[in-house]
């Protein structure tokens, strides 16, 4: 799992850790920052593709974190 953050201009993941291995120490492990408009263009076609798909969880899951709800025509 991570902490998702986002501005208008960039999405911050950082705060990695694993649940079923508390143990494990991610410390070192990001933070990865990333442009927010090719973010949001990626999650878009990511939500698309997965609609087609028929799958929807860890897409819709992540799409939410970046307050995306809905897919935008490619």
């Amino acid at each position: 799992m991570a902490r998702i953050t986002s501005t208008a201009d960039f999405v911050t993941w950082d705060a990695f850790e694993q649940p079923h291995r508390k143990t494990r120490d991610y410390a070192a492990f990001g933070p990865f920052q990333v442009d927010r408009h090719q973010y949001d263009d990626a999650l878009r076609a990511l939500i698309l593709q997965s609609q087609l798909w028929g799958l929807t969880s860890a897409f819709v899951v992540a799409a939410a974190s970046a307050g995306l709800t809905e897919p935008s025509p490619p």
